[in-house]
Order: structure tokens, then C-alpha cells, then sequence
């Protein structure tokens, strides 16, 4: 190990942050060095970095990612970067002192919730402990959620902006575009996983149509004639909104 970084401190789910960061290949090690007991955090790509400000940039761009997933995706999750440490032959250490204060900080996700049927014919200690093992199940679903959802954030930009976009209470047509546009530059061009070409062809027709959306329309002019069945705005959120969440189901499937 040539470089790693020092942890200073941990906010929100400190387990889950670790399982995020284990899956996009940063490792913690432990250090004891110079007045520092702690956590160090390394990725292999360091083994190959010149100079110390390499190892401060990713860093910082690691928590200022963390930071936009922890905002856009309503889950508690920060992490402060100290300086950056440069390991020597013998064991010993060189610490970079070029730290800034990285801490990312979100809104506190909310818990898990699962429903047990009342059955006659068990009793109340009975339906207690099958309640408990469903919530159990889907707090752990939860969780995993999060971590697929995470990662694929930190390797792929559209996620959260999808998600971004998604969370708007009263989207334009404009933002449900880019909702489809998003998927639709992420996978190839291709929605064929997620929607009809007829019903995307409906879909753009319609909201591009100032005959149909007005001065809301993403065109002001469009030269071709109206859609003949224009999807209404309810319509097009929900249709946006289909396709995200199928796309966004991906990233939460197992590997």
C-alpha cells in the first residue's frame, strides 16, 4: 500500500457505509501511527498515483459523491477525510497534511415497515415472532437496497439525477423528458426493456407538442401535426415515472 487517507469520522450508518465503499473497492485499514489511531481508507488505483493531492482529490470527490447520494436519496450517510498518508518501506508513515473538512449529511431514511396478518389460530407469542422475522426481512431488504443503489450512483452519474428528478413533487414535462432521456442514454439508447416504441413515440410527441403542453412544451414549434392521442400530464409523469423506476430496479437486483 503506497497512499491511503485517514478517516476522521463516520455520520449516520456507519456499517452500511462501509458496505457501499467495500463495493466500489475502497478498503479500510487500520493505523497506528504519529499520534494517529484509527481507520485508514485505500483503493488499489493509489498504488499508482505520483503525488499526494491525487489521494486528497478522489478522497474529496468520494464524500462530495456520498454527500449527492446521501441528499437525493433521503439516507443518512457521511464521512470526514483527514490527511493523507504516504506509507514507507519500513512500516512507517508521511503524513500530507491537506485535509479540508468532507462531510456529507442527509435526511434520516425511514425505517423499514412489514405486515403480519393476524391468524386465530396462532397465538399473540406466535404472531409476535413472525411480525418481528418480517421486519427483520424487510429492514435487511431495505439496507441492500441502499447499497445496490449507492454504488451504482458512485459508478454511474444518471442515477442519481434520474432520482433527482424523480423526487420533484410537480415535474414540467421538460424534467419527465429528462427522466427518459437519462434512461435512455444509459442503456444504449434502447428502452426496449421499459417501454413500447409506440408508447415512447407517444410520449415525446406529446410532450414536445405546444399544441398539446402550450408554453410548457419542451418545443415551442413543431412542424409535425399534433399526436392523435396526447398523453396528459398525468399520464406523462406516470409513464416518465415507469420508466425510471424499472431502470432504477436494475441497480437494486443482485449482482
Amino acid at each position: 500500500m503506497r497512499w491511503s487517507v485517514e478517516i476522521l469520522n463516520v455520520v449516520g450508518d456507519e456499517e452500511l457505509l462501509m458496505q457501499i465503499l467495500d463495493r466500489v473497492d475502497y478498503k479500510l485499514q487500520p493505523l497506528n501511527d504519529q499520534g494517529f489511531r484509527g481507520s485508514v481508507l485505500h483503493h488499489q488505483k493509489y498504488d499508482n498515483f505520483e503525488a499526494a493531492n491525487q489521494v486528497h482529490d478522489d478522497s474529496k470527490n468520494l464524500a462530495g459523491m456520498i454527500r449527492r447520494f446521501s441528499e437525493v436519496d433521503g439516507t443518512k450517510l457521511g464521512i470526514q477525510f483527514g490527511s493523507v498518508r504516504q506509507h514507507n518501506p519500513d512500516g512507517s508513515t508521511d503524513r500530507h497534511n491537506l485535509a479540508e473538512v468532507h462531510i456529507a449529511l442527509g435526511a434520516i431514511s425511514m425505517a423499514a415497515t412489514a405486515t403480519v396478518t393476524q391468524n386465530p389460530a396462532i397465538s399473540e407469542e406466535e404472531h409476535q415472532r413472525l411480525a418481528e422475522e418480517a421486519a427483520a426481512r424487510a429492514e435487511e431488504q431495505r439496507r441492500i437496497a441502499i447499497v445496490r443503489r449507492a454504488v451504482a450512483s458512485l459508478q454511474q452519474p444518471g442515477v442519481l439525477e434520474v432520482i433527482k428528478l424523480m423526487k420533484i413533487p410537480e415535474p414540467t414535462v421538460t424534467e419527465l423528458g429528462h427522466i427518459v432521456d437519462l434512461v435512455k442514454h444509459a442503456s444504449g439508447g434502447n428502452l426496449d426493456n421499459y417501454t413500447s416504441k409506440k408508447q415512447l413515440k407517444r410520449f415525446n410527441h406529446s410532450i414536445n407538442s405546444p399544441t398539446v403542453f402550450g408554453l410548457g412544451a419542451r418545443h415551442a414549434v413543431l412542424k409535425t401535426d399534433p399526436p392523435a392521442e396526447p398523453m396528459s400530464l398525468e399520464e406523462a409523469r406516470a409513464f416518465a415515472h415507469s420508466v425510471g423506476s424499472a431502470w432504477l430496479k436494475e441497480f437494486e437486483k443482485e449482482a
